[in-house]
């Protein structure tokens, strides 16, 4: 599908506390990974995998949300992706519980 060729691509890094600005530091200096330019950044920091979890099918809800807007798709494309919108916001309001 092509809505997802410049697919934001996340990864969830588990560090000890002690060395989380040195793991930060250290992804700005990345920039190819299997011979692909790539610009890794922070989006989210918390002491509970939960958390992240929560954070990150938060983003990947909003991010979909945005593709809706603005990108002409077809009605099958459509709703193929309303219905992924609808799945990971049922799933966040369980997680939260």
């Amino acid at each position: 599908m092509k809505y997802f060729n410049s697919a934001v691509k996340l990864a969830i890094i588990r560090v000890g506390r002690d060395y989380i600005s040195i793991l930060a530091n250290a992804l700005t200096f990345i920039t190819t990974i299997n011979k692909r330019k790539v610009k890794l950044r922070q989006l989210h920091c918390s002491g509970t995998i939960k958390k992240i979890e929560i954070k990150a099918r938060l983003l990947l809800s909003m991010w979909l949300n945005n593709v809706l807007k603005n990108q002409t798709l077809n009605k099958e494309e459509s709703q193929e992706l309303k219905t992924m919108v609808d799945n990971e916001l049922e799933t966040l309001s369980k997680i939260e519980q």
